[in-house]
This record gives C-alpha cells, structure tokens and sequence, in this order.
C-alpha cells in the first residue's frame, strides 16, 4: 500500500486536536478538546509508530511532539523516538462533493443491530462484489437494510427521526464490519448521505465512506405466496432447538423444518445419525 495509507496525520487547529487515517475505502477522524492553548500544526506519522506507542505507555502518560525540518521527535515519560518527515501537503482526503441528499440520526446499538443482522449472508472471498455489500435504502422516516447471497436474504428495518428523503446506496461489506467495531458504546450515531459518500458522525468520531448508488444489479428473492405457510415460534425455543441439532451439522448440512399440526420439528442428519427436535 502507499506510505500515506499507513500513516496518521496528527492536526491541531482550533484549540482542537484531530487524528485521521484514511486508506482507499474509509476515512476515519477522531477528534477532542485541548485543555491548554496550542499553535496550529499537522505532523504526519507511520501507523505502526503511534500505535505501538500509544501500546506500551499508560493511558495517562503524556506525548510530545517536536517537528523539526527533517524528521519529528516524540516523546513519551522517559523515552524518545526519531522518525522521518512526511509530506504532509499530500496526504489524500474525501472530498464530501455532491447534494447531500438524505440526513437523520439513529440509536448506535439498532444501526449495528440491523448491519450485524445483514453480514449473516455475506462472505469476503465471494467473487461477485455486489454479493458483499449490504444495502440501505431510506424511505422517508424508514430505514431498512437488506442483503443477499442469491439464496439467503435478510432484511430488517428501524424508524428515524427523517422525514420525506429518500436513498439507496450500497455498502461494502468490510465498511459495514468497521462501522460496528467503530461505533459500539455511543448513544447516536448521525449519518448524511451524499451522491457518493456517507458519513456517521457519533461522540468524538467521524467515518466517511464511499458508496455506490449501481443497485439494480443487487440479488433479489422472490418469494411465492400460492400455498405459503406461516409459522411462529418463541424465538428462544427455535435457536434452542436448532442447536440441538446442529451437533451433527457440517458446513454444507441442511436442517429440514416440518410442521406438524402444531409442533415445529426440526431434524437433520450426518451420514445415518440424526438428531431431532420439536418446538
């Protein structure tokens, strides 16, 4: 990868202090206040550097920096770093360009909720890419997000807080596991969606990622309503059941769901066992 992919650009302006990392797909930007007065500067340093650094020192320890015309110098309690200088002036960013089409907040724990629901069907060496990607689609005060393997699909939707907008883009599927690892313990998470990028912005964090907008190409189940069945089941009792039997299932196994008056039976079977259970 480029050395500018590796590298964290350290910024203070405003009496504020910001760290960003970008790679090809993602921008991250956390950021905080500083409690004494500091002149404006950026310094860029290796990934690897300032995460080993921040590894093998206490949480409470202090970090200075000093810049000087060939490298920077860090020090950490009693120790000291040398590493090079970096061209700061070309260090890439996401231009944000295009209208800002939909805007709106959302409990963090529903958003991961819903996106942990959709990485069930997705896989990272699937050979299709519109088969890794979860797509989120915004119909006025409804967000929904669906994703599929051609086989499986699942779709889940929430409320918002947004009114009378509407988008559907796609989301890659290692973006859609970074958000979760990313925002986890915050109340809100505030997403804007542009032509071509979307940004979440939750307590001290910004993440800005591309999208794409091409979904008329994203798989589609349809499913039949002659002679449709619909069963309910204490959710509890089914994972239960489903457990039970899974004792015997390999990775290409398949469960067989029979119902029968009203009793769930859940079998499967590994060469001439078999394990059953009824809901």
């Amino acid at each position: 990868p480029h050395s500018l992919l590796t590298a964290v650009l350290i910024k203070t302006m405003n009496n504020n202090l910001f760290c960003i990392s970008i790679n090809n797909d993602i921008e991250i930007v956390t950021y905080d206040v500083l409690t004494e007065n500091f002149t404006d500067m950026e310094i860029l340093v290796k990934y690897d550097l300032i995460y080993h650094i921040c590894r093998t020192h206490n949480e409470e320890s202090i970090i200075t920096f000093k810049r000087n015309i060939n490298s920077i110098e860090i020090y950490v309690e009693d120790t000291k770093f040398d590493a090079p200088f970096l061209n700061n002036a070309l260090f890439p960013s996401f231009k944000n360009t295009g209208c800002e089409t939909v805007k709106f907040k959302i409990k963090t724990h529903l958003l991961n909720v819903l996106i942990n629901r959709s990485l069930l069907t997705l896989t990272e060496d699937n050979p299709k890419e519109f088969l890794t990607g979860v797509s989120i689609y915004v119909n006025k005060n409804k967000l929904s997000i669906f994703s599929s393997d051609g086989i499986r699909l699942i779709y889940s939707y929430v409320l918002t807080e947004n009114y009378n907008s509407y988008c559907n883009v796609v989301l890659p599927f290692n973006i859609a596991k970074e958000i979760i690892n990313t925002f986890n313990n915050n109340d809100y998470t505030y997403i804007s969606i542009s032509n071509n990028y979307m940004k979440l912005i939750s307590f001290n964090t910004i993440l800005t990622t591309r999208v794409t907008r091409d979904v008329y190409h994203y798989p589609s189940i349809n499913l039949s309503t002659d002679d449709c069945k619909i069963i309910k089941s204490n959710t509890k009792e089914f994972r239960n059941a489903v457990k039970k039997v899974s004792i015997l299932c390999k990775k290409n196994s398949k469960i067989n769901i029979i119902v029968d008056k009203k009793i769930l039976k859940i079998r499967t079977r590994s060469n001439y066992e078999y394990a059953f259970a009824t809901v």
